[in-house]
């Protein structure tokens, strides 16, 4: 799958919710509905962050998740499958 096939896939499936300056994308049956707040977790505190990137593994939209994070600079938690420095690193090298 290419990218404007994620990006279109992202958006057909989501029903996007204006919250601040970021459109946040709400997935059907995304893993992290029920733990939002784990998906926040200290970028100090290892574990915390292990167990929010399972949460992100097992979902069916981690891949879309992660795309919008990177476009939509979200600076803060986990985001499919990925730390912010994970996002940062990839959108800094321009990979997307």
């Amino acid at each position: 799958m290419n990218l404007v096939q994620i990006e279109r896939k992202a958006y057909e499936r989501s029903l996007v919710v204006r919250v601040g300056y970021a459109a946040l994308p709400s997935f059907p049956n995304a893993a992290c509905t029920d733990e939002p707040d784990a998906m926040f977790p200290n970028p100090q505190d290892d574990e915390a962050v292990r167990q929010a990137l399972e949460i992100c593994h097992t979902c069916p939209h981690e891949t879309e998740c992660g795309l919008f994070a990177i476009k939509a600079k979200m600076y803060f938690g986990v985001w499919g499958g990925m730390t912010e420095r994970t996002r940062r690193r990839i959108a800094r090298q321009g990979r997307i």
